[in-house]
């Protein structure tokens, strides 16, 4: 006997378990979870797969984080610095008024190259960092902030999780800031 099912109609098939699983719309370790240890049945643990899953949602979640510090640090960037007021000027003399730039999040990207940087490195390690793209290695294999001098759109999923920044180049004709 096989004992497995095969509906014609839909298509679904399977074993006992994914019938009960099926018809009681329920997921197979909470039904039959408790009675493993009196079963003949033994399960697979797969917890490498599992661990790995995990991990990868703990980086995801770090980053997203991370890129939602940026964000906020671009942001003040723009309002508190004197390189960041002359880029907001320029902002508004291309029309964003002050309301805009604060509902998308817009922000400016100091020029010194190492400012998000000291921010980032007292939150995240350095490995989180490297795979952010916010930060590149020179040829001594330092890192340093990708971007410099610009301003910053922070860009946001459907579910408005920002994941990741873009940086328009900002070209400042006025050397003395």
């Amino acid at each position: 006997m096989k004992q497995i099912y095969h509906c014609f109609g839909c298509g679904v098939g399977g074993d006992v378990f994914k019938f009960v699983m099926e018809m009681e719309k329920i997921r197979f370790r909470k039904r039959y979870g408790p009675w493993r240890k009196n079963a003949v049945l033994r399960f697979r643990k797969r917890g490498s797969a599992r661990r790995k899953k995990r991990r990868e949602n703990q980086q995801r979640t770090s980053l997203v984080e991370m890129h939602r510090e940026a964000a906020a640090f671009f942001a003040q960037q723009l309002n508190g610095t004197p390189e960041g007021r002359a880029a907001k000027a320029y902002l508004l003399d291309r029309g964003l008024d002050s309301e805009a730039m604060a509902r998308f999040g817009i922000g400016f990207a100091p020029s010194g190259g190492e400012a998000l940087l000291r921010v980032m490195t007292q939150k995240h390690p350095e490995k989180v960092l490297e795979v952010s793209g916010l930060f590149s290695r020179d040829q001594s294999e330092r890192l340093y902030d990708r971007f410099r001098r610009r301003v910053m759109f922070p860009i946001a999923n459907d579910r408005e999780r920002l994941w990741r920044s873009a940086g328009g180049l900002w070209a400042m004709t006025c050397r003395n800031i």
